[in-house]
């Protein structure tokens, strides 16, 4: 659902049909504070007291019955596809960044590589900081999914540029793109 039709869905409680208040709602479980209360919070394998805090991993076990029988799985296909996304997009820049001077010492970019070096890193520096305010207006205005998707076509447009041979300038703008 979008966001003003999650708004305006009635929101009751699963086994009484009261309607949650918006602090009932907030926490989760669907259930009105009374349901909450008489509803079993012990863990289902060494029967203790479950509190608040070990509810959310939304198991029915506490957290040293957790720790010792469902942690054992390993990761989903998931987490790992997330953790293969942002090694991707964190490591890709780091591992240009050695061949960005010497990009650059072979363009012949002026005045000398190490001051056009020096520039460039301060651009996308700038940039980087400033990157964060322009997208949260763009997601705000767009939607999230829309912002992710301006993002990797931002890379890719600043790659297609980058493997070019673009003025100082534009090469400046295509490495702080693929940095940020």
């Amino acid at each position: 659902l979008c966001v003003s039709c999650h708004a305006s869905c009635v929101r009751t409680c699963k086994k009484c049909q009261k309607t949650l208040s918006r602090k009932e709602y907030c926490y989760g479980f669907q259930l009105c504070d009374t349901c909450f209360d008489k509803c079993d919070r012990r863990c289902r394998q060494c029967q203790a007291l479950l509190d608040l805090r070990q509810l959310h991993w939304g198991t029915g076990v506490c957290d040293t019955c957790y720790e010792t029988t469902c942690s054992d799985s390993g990761l989903s296909r998931g987490v790992w596809a997330a953790i293969g996304a942002q090694f991707v997009f964190y490591m890709a820049p780091e591992m240009l960044r050695p061949g960005l001077f010497l990009r650059i010492q072979s363009a012949g970019y002026k005045p000398d590589a190490p001051h056009v070096y020096a520039r460039v890193q301060s651009f996308a520096s700038f940039i980087a900081m400033m990157a964060p305010v322009f997208m949260a207006w763009f997601a705000e205005r767009q939607g999230k999914r829309m912002a992710y998707c301006g993002i990797c076509l931002a890379g890719m447009l600043a790659a297609s540029v980058f493997i070019s041979e673009p003025s100082v300038v534009a090469f400046a703008l295509a490495w702080a793109c693929i940095t940020m």
